[in-house]
């Protein structure tokens, strides 16, 4: 019995060292076939990734438009080398639209008192005298009623004269009477004439006063009127707001005729003078270029920027322009003629993001887009400052159409994807 005890004991150890040895064998096996699994994934990936990046080297080139020969001659394309042809040198001067001194107006209360009525309107058109707003205060109906009071004396005394007169022409009055009453109406007309500058004072103009005189009513109310003809800019006005000659009520610009402010550089000044023409173009490129007159030139150099201010007046019609914008002022310097790279006006257009710019032929029947900078307008060509060079082949002739082409690609890109 002891000795079968003495034989389990020995059996023991070796029964956990066979399994022990057993389980490193599984887990090695494990290791290798997980080994082998990720280097099996490994090679499918790269080759997933080959197989999706294979042709690349066959994207045509960005950017450019391929047009077949019989396209180009349906679309009558004409291309002509950049050459360069007498050109007046051109500044690019940046200038604001302002209104000009005489076309905007200021409206506000002469006297304390409170909005009654409002008349006009924020883009409202108004004329010269149109009502834009009422104000009611005392003080206009006791200035309206010495007014009135002091008419009434006048025209009395004035009645009493003249009966004199007659009665002195016929021997009967008295010529003491009548130098007496002439007296009087020397004051009264002094005491109407104050009365009615008092009711100019408070914001009365000629029809306001004539219709006083015709109804002999005081009432208590004037009414602010447009100094100018033009647009409403803006209100403040509120009706039963307090109000008082410090604040302005009303702002109206006329947008016909407007100012464009600008600096000359120091050492172009003796080349600006007034009664030159300049261009005008908006900053955002959606406008077309306004041509305006160099109208005055400042006297004195700003000291920091080193330019002196001038001012170009421009025709506004439309309002393409407004007060505040900033603007493009091209002025071409009275230096003579010089050489410039330039193209015909036909070959200039604006792209999508309102950029000039100009079709280049690159290839056989391929054209890319450029982007310029132009310059002044002379007979019908425009100089280009910057972004093309000599010899360069510009489309002269049948832009439209390969600008057409490059939007149908675009779209066709866009709808694969």
């Amino acid at each position: 019995m002891k000795r079968s005890k003495k034989g389990i004991i020995l059996a023991v150890p070796l029964i956990l060292l066979v399994v022990f040895l057993y389980t490193i064998g599984m887990h090695r096996s494990q290791a290798q076939e997980h080994t082998d699994h990720d280097h099996d994934n490994a090679i499918e990936v790269d080759q997933t990734f080959v197989d999706e990046h294979e042709g690349l080297d066959h994207v045509e080139e960005e950017g450019v438009i391929h047009l077949t020969s019989e396209a180009m001659k349906e679309a009558e394309i004409e291309v002509t080398a950049l050459t360069a042809r007498p050109m007046q040198s051109t500044l690019q001067l940046p200038g604001v639209v302002e209104p000009r001194p005489t076309g905007e107006g200021f409206v506000g209360s002469l006297i304390e008192g409170r909005v009654k009525e409002i008349h006009a309107e924020i883009g409202d058109l108004v004329k010269i005298g149109q009502p834009l707003c009422s104000i009611e205060s005392p003080e206009i109906g006791e200035a309206a009623a010495e007014y009135i009071t002091a008419l009434a004396e006048f025209e009395y005394i004035k009645g009493d004269l003249e009966r004199h007169e007659v009665l002195v022409a016929e021997g009967i009055g008295s010529k003491k009477e009548q130098l007496e009453l002439e007296a009087q109406i020397k004051a009264g007309q002094t005491t109407l004439d104050a009365a009615e500058r008092a009711l100019y004072a408070i914001g009365f103009n000629d029809e306001d006063i004539m219709s006083l005189e015709m109804s002999y009513h005081t009432g208590g109310n004037v009414v602010l009127r447009s100094p100018i003809e033009g647009t409403v800019v803006d209100r403040k006005a509120r009706i039963g707001m307090r109000v008082d000659p410090e604040g302005d009520l009303f702002y109206v610009v006329n947008h016909d005729r407007l100012w464009v402010r600008f600096g000359i550089p120091e050492q172009d000044i003796s080349d600006i003078e007034t009664g030159m023409i300049v261009t005008v173009t908006s900053r955002n490129g959606h406008e077309k270029e306004i041509t305006g007159e160099v109208e005055r030139v400042g006297g004195q150099l700003n000291a920091e920027t080193r330019t002196v201010v001038a001012f170009a007046r421009i025709d506004n019609p439309r309002e393409r322009l407004l007060p505040g914008g900033f603007v493009t002022v091209n002025v071409a310097k009275n230096n003579g003629n010089i050489p410039s790279l330039a193209v015909p006006i036909e070959a200039i257009f604006q792209d999508e993001h309102g950029d000039y710019a100009v079709y280049i032929q690159v290839g056989n029947g391929e054209f890319a887009l450029k982007e310029v900078t132009t310059g002044h307008r002379m007979g019908g060509w425009i100089e280009i400052v910057e972004g093309l060079a000599m010899g360069e082949q510009i489309v002269t002739r049948g832009a439209f159409a390969i600008r057409s082409e490059g939007l149908k690609g675009q779209f066709g890109h866009g709808h694969n994807h």
